[in-house]
C-alpha cells in the first residue's frame, strides 16, 4: 500500500511542477512536452506499428531509424509547438453570445484554417529538413496532404468537440498529443495482435493433414492478413503517420 502512495504522490508532484512550469512559462513547458510526445510517438510507431528493431545486421528498412525520430521531435518542438500554442490561444478568442455559437464556430475555424495550413506545413517542414529541393517538397505535399487530412478530422474532430467544451486552454494541446500517443499504441498493439494470429495460422496450415484442415488454416490467414491491411490505412505510415496522430494536421 505504501508503494501505491509513493507512485501516486511521484505522479501528483510531477503534474505540480508541470502546471507551475506551464504557468510561468507556457511556450517552453509546451515546446518541451510537444518533443516529448514526438519521441514517444514515433519510437512506439517504429518499433511496435512497423516492426523495426535496433539490430546493424537487419535490412535498413527493418531498423530503427534515429534521424528520423530527430526530425520528428525537432518538428513537433520547434516547429509545430509554438504556432500551435499561439493558434489556440486566438481561437480561444472568439467569442460569441451563445455557448454552442461559440463551439461550432472554433470547430469550423479549426478545421477550415488550422488543419490544412498544418497538413501543408508538417511535408513541406520534413522535406525541407530531409534535404529535399522545391520540386520534390512540392510533391511530397500534394501526396501526403488529403488522406493526412481525411484522417486527422476522423479522430481530431471529435477530440476537438471535448477539447473547445470542456477543457481549459492550457491543456488543450497536451490532450490532442495525449490522444495521438494512444492511438499509436493502440495501433501498435493491434499489429502485434496481428502478427500472433497471422503465425498461429502459418502453423495450422504447415500442420493440417486433411483438406478441411488445410482450408480452415487459410481462412485463418485470409482474415488475418485482411485485419493487418485495415490496421495500416488506419496508421497512415512512417512520419506522416506519426504527425497525423500527434498534430491536429
Amino acid at each position: 500500500m505504501s508503494a501505491t502512495f509513493s507512485v501516486k504522490n511521484i505522479f501528483a508532484q510531477t503534474w505540480q511542477r508541470y502546471l507551475v512550469a506551464l504557468r510561468e512559462r507556457p511556450l517552453r513547458t509546451k515546446m518541451i512536452t510537444s518533443g516529448a510526445m514526438y519521441v514517444g510517438g514515433d519510437c512506439v510507431a517504429q518499433f511496435g506499428i512497423e516492426g523495426r528493431r535496433i539490430d546493424r545486421d537487419a535490412p535498413a528498412k527493418e531498423q530503427w531509424d534515429p534521424v528520423r525520430t530527430i526530425r520528428l521531435t525537432f518538428y513537433g518542438g520547434v516547429i509545430f509547438a509554438p504556432l500551435a500554442h499561439h493558434w489556440i490561444g486566438a481561437v480561444d478568442r472568439i467569442r460569441l453570445s451563445s455557448r454552442v455559437g461559440t463551439l461550432l464556430t472554433r470547430l469550423a475555424t479549426d478545421m477550415l484554417i488550422w488543419s490544412p495550413f498544418v497538413c501543408t506545413l508538417f511535408p513541406s517542414s520534413l522535406g525541407f529538413l530531409e534535404g529535399k529541393n522545391l520540386e520534390e517538397v512540392k510533391q511530397k505535399v500534394q501526396m501526403s496532404w488529403f488522406p493526412t487530412y481525411t484522417k486527422a478530422l476522423s479522430v481530431f474532430g471529435p477530440t476537438q468537440v471535448i477539447n473547445y467544451a470542456f477543457v481549459p486552454v492550457q491543456h488543450r494541446l497536451l490532450l490532442l498529443q495525449g490522444v495521438g500517443l494512444c492511438w499509436n499504441i493502440f495501433l501498435s498493439w493491434q499489429n502485434n495482435l496481428t502478427n500472433h494470429r497471422m503465425a498461429e495460422a502459418a502453423l495450422h496450415l504447415a500442420m493440417a493433414s486433411t483438406v478441411e484442415e488445410k482450408e480452415e488454416a487459410r481462412e485463418e490467414m485470409r482474415e488475418a492478413e485482411k485485419k493487418r491491411e485495415e490496421i495500416r490505412g488506419a496508421e497512415g505510415g512512417g512520419e506522416v503517420g506519426v504527425a497525423t496522430r500527434l498534430s491536429w494536421s
